[in-house]
């Protein structure tokens, strides 16, 4: 089944924080939606924390896990997971990102009450700054 929304984590060398990122994007309290977990090619094991992670997961979500081949960048690993969503609404995260469990529901309520005709929506963040 084609998921409605798609929750979009981009990682990229984040070994460290991907793990609480993955968590917090595979425990989202909301409609079943794809979870497209993508590394740009990391040089460290952020991908095999996503593939492990992956292969864990038990739950409602539909999880995808890409790789690029190699390092392209911010703005065109963005547009490759555009491509790469098959969801109409995109949420995106990155890997050092922990989103609150209603993240997405929120975000999907906003898009639906605007029938579905907001092309931005943020919601709001909290900075956690951690031990480096």
């Amino acid at each position: 089944m084609t998921p409605r929304i798609t929750l979009a984590v981009l990682a990229y060398n984040q070994s460290r924080f991907i793990d609480d990122a993955v968590r917090s994007a595979l425990g989202q309290v909301c409609e079943s939606v794809e979870v497209l977990l993508s590394d740009d090619a990391s040089p460290d094991t952020t991908f095999a924390q996503m593939q492990a992670m992956a292969a864990a997961y038990r739950g409602p979500h539909q999880v995808v896990l890409r790789r690029n081949p190699r390092n392209l960048g911010i703005g065109e690993h963005f547009n490759e997971v555009l491509r790469a969503a098959r969801g109409d609404l995109v949420v995106m995260m990155a890997g050092d990102d922990i989103s609150l469990p209603e993240r997405v529901a929120l975000t999907a309520k906003a898009w639906d009450e605007s029938n579905r005709r907001l092309d931005l929506i943020d919601i709001h963040q909290e900075v956690i700054v951690a031990d480096v």
